[in-house]
């Protein structure tokens, strides 16, 4: 089966696809890192997991600046990272509530 068929048969109702284990690729990239602390850009680490609507955007996995961790974000672009959580549990949570979050990919942080 293709990908691009398979990525259809394996979406679910409201457009999420979460990539296999042999789909997932760790990238070093230059991100620009929105998060509740302020924007800065990195270069750094990025694994993509989940797709909405066909690569409209990713949500994926980078270090937590810190050292310990990770961070959740939404990539609108290859070089966008809007920070949501640093939590799979609570990314999980967002994504059977279908909270407006995971779809919030623009809209700067209240600062």
């Amino acid at each position: 089966m293709n990908l691009s068929l398979e990525r259809s048969q394996s979406t679910d109702k409201a457009g999420f696809y979460s990539l296999s284990v042999e789909e997932l690729r760790t990238e070093q990239r230059e991100l620009v890192v929105d998060s509740m602390s302020g924007t800065e850009t990195i270069i750094t680490s990025v694994t993509p997991f989940f797709d909405y609507m066909h690569w409209s955007w990713q949500y994926a996995f980078i270090p937590n600046p810190t050292g310990d961790g990770y961070q959740i974000g939404i990539m609108s672009t290859d070089t966008s990272f809007k920070v949501i959580t640093s939590s799979l549990a609570t990314f999980l949570s967002l994504y059977m509530e279908n909270a407006q979050v995971l779809y919030d990919y623009s809209r700067p942080w209240p600062r």
